[in-house]
């Protein structure tokens, strides 16, 4: 089990807190003397690297100063073909797993990214630090819970965003709406409309995608509120309760 998880079991929120979102607290100086401490720990490993030692054109900086002088800015191109190919042999570390983002139309159909172990690591805290903010009221208030269930509107692994929703399902507890597994066979459609039925049956504490995602959701089921059959429901004594519950708060607020 991860610390982060103990914790949340454990009740210790002050911990919890301080170790995913104390950096909040930091001065600017301070959170800058990490910054650079964490840039040099780097540079020390991609010197020692095939594919670092080609970013860098065979500087060698000591300093950050030195570093932005020497070293010129890269795009996705310049970490090809060895990160298309996934040739482990030329990186500092060997990844856990490849994830990949978009990719550019006429070039590669993804950008794939190794993640390490370390950076498998320091990412779960910063998984942990948008759920807590995101469900907190208040300074060092850990709302969340292990065992909530979340509606999964991000894209599926081996996307970024899928992988940080099995970040936060391992490292929270949290239980994603359709599961991960059932995610990653689905299209996003597919997806939206299994959450939402089991979130009918199961109920939800929240969502889990881009703002905008939940708008366009709002905005089809909007469009038809009219068409729900809700025949399918009357076997679903639980599922029927909640849509009775949100027509009586529609109506009362005057929406559809």
């Amino acid at each position: 089990m991860s610390k982060i998880r103990e914790l949340l079991r454990q009740g210790r929120y002050d911990e919890m807190w301080q170790m995913c979102c104390g950096f909040i607290d930091l001065s600017l100086e301070q959170f800058m003397a990490i910054q650079y401490r964490l840039l040099m720990e780097q540079l020390g490993l991609l010197k020692k690297c095939k594919l670092g030692r080609k970013l860098m054109q065979g500087a060698m900086p000591e300093t950050v100063e030195e570093f932005r002088e020497e070293v010129p800015l890269t795009t996705y191109a310049d970490y090809c073909p060895e990160l298309l190919e996934k040739n482990e042999s030329v990186l500092p570390a060997k990844p856990l797993f490849w994830q990949h983002t978009s990719g550019r139309s006429g070039e590669y159909p993804y950008k794939w990214v190794p993640v390490s172990e370390r950076y498998y690591e320091e990412w779960s805290k910063t998984c942990a630090a948008a759920a807590i903010f995101a469900t907190c009221n208040g300074d060092r208030q850990v709302n969340i819970r292990e065992g909530w269930k979340l509606l999964y509107a991000l894209a599926p692994r081996p996307y970024t965003s899928g992988y940080v929703a099995q970040m936060t399902a391992e490292h929270l507890g949290i239980k994603f709406l359709p599961s991960l597994e059932e995610s990653d066979a689905m299209t996003f459609e597919e997806r939206i409309r299994e959450g939402f039925r089991q979130a009918l049956s199961q109920g939800m504490e929240g969502f889990s995608g881009l703002a905008g995602v939940l708008v366009a959701i709002g905005e089809q089921f909007r469009t038809q509120s009219n068409k729900v059959n809700i025949l399918p429901l009357l076997s679903q004594p639980r599922a029927l309760l909640r849509l009775a519950k949100g027509m009586a708060k529609s109506k009362s607020a005057g929406c559809p």
